[in-house]
């Protein structure tokens, strides 16, 4: 890891702490429902010790005692605001909440007889998502199971060919603005804002080599597509609208973004945008790992 990998972690901190202000119990609840049906879905019914990484608000916790009551469970996120949100909605003699960065999860093996993943292995590069995978096969029990649910793309091929050229382009941009990027918290933000630097695509081959190459059995696989709220996309647009004309950039400026932001709204009345897509595995552990056996 480096300072580019360091500096987006805190940023993603601070994120996550934005975030987290926002956060009501009432909004949960709205979202627990779902949760719910999914792990019911893919027959997540978990006894024992489970480990859920990427804890945040601790929604998913909140489901999984929802159907499955009698388990312990561990909580695992980097930021410190979103796991004390958590603390407040979830029972708190069943739980137990670690702030830890999940390249360096402080559990010795075999310790969980679940591991549930959500939209959390995106944002790492193939050499760190095999170090995370490795990691939470090793402290997995011999039979456990593993749920990671995660964005992905409708065509591999056409995002590794987008990536490609958008690595092209924006490189050659960032060099220009990189230049008069003197201080150290400026460059921070550029790792933000540039996406030359943004993990954010999840191939499911990839990912589906990595856990065969941790010898776990892939029991399911699935991509899911879900419908595109349009009253959702016109709210957001009115909310970006509202930001650019309250915002303290030049003039000129505002009307450029208005005059794009009012496109939006005519390409939504003409157009049905695809929902998001997102993958499920549900592994297996069946067998020690050719690194454990070593």
């Amino acid at each position: 890891m480096n300072n580019v990998y360091f500096a987006k972690k805190l940023l993603e901190i601070s994120e996550m702490k934005n975030k987290t202000r926002k956060l009501s119990i009432k909004k949960v609840k709205e979202k627990l429902k779902k949760r719910i049906n999914k792990f019911r879905r893919y027959r997540f019914y978990v006894n024992g010790r489970v480990l859920d990484v990427g804890t945040g608000s601790g929604i998913d916790l909140l489901a999984l005692f929802s159907i499955s009551p009698k388990i312990e469970v561990v909580g695992v996120d980097i930021s410190k605001k979103a796991l004390k949100f958590a603390r407040d909605i979830l029972p708190k003699d069943e739980t137990h909440l670690v702030q830890a960065d999940v390249t360096s999860l402080p559990f010795i093996k075999e310790t969980f007889s679940a591991v549930n993943v959500s939209y959390m292995l995106h944002h790492h590069p193939p050499k760190l998502l095999r170090r995370i995978i490795g990691n939470l096969t090793a402290i997995l029990r011999q039979n456990g199971i593993m749920l990671i649910n995660e964005p992905s793309v409708e065509s591999e091929a056409d995002a590794l060919r987008e990536e490609i050229y958008t690595l092209k382009y924006d490189l050659k941009n960032y060099l220009k603005v990189r230049r008069k990027a003197s201080s150290t918290d400026t460059q921070s933000h550029l790792y933000s804002l540039v996406s030359i630097f943004d993990y954010d695509t999840m191939y499911p081959s990839l990912l589906k080599q990595i856990l065969l190459e941790n010898d776990l059995k892939i029991e399911h696989f699935e991509i899911i597509t879900e419908k595109f709220d349009r009253e959702e996309a016109k709210k957001l647009i009115a909310t970006i609208k509202m930001q650019i004309k309250r915002s303290d950039i030049p003039n000129y400026e505002k009307v450029y973004l208005l005059d794009k932001s009012n496109a939006l709204d005519e390409k939504l009345k003409l157009i049905d945008p695809a929902g998001d897509q997102s993958i499920v595995f549900k592994v297996k552990k069946t067998t020690r790992t050719l690194k454990e056996r070593k």
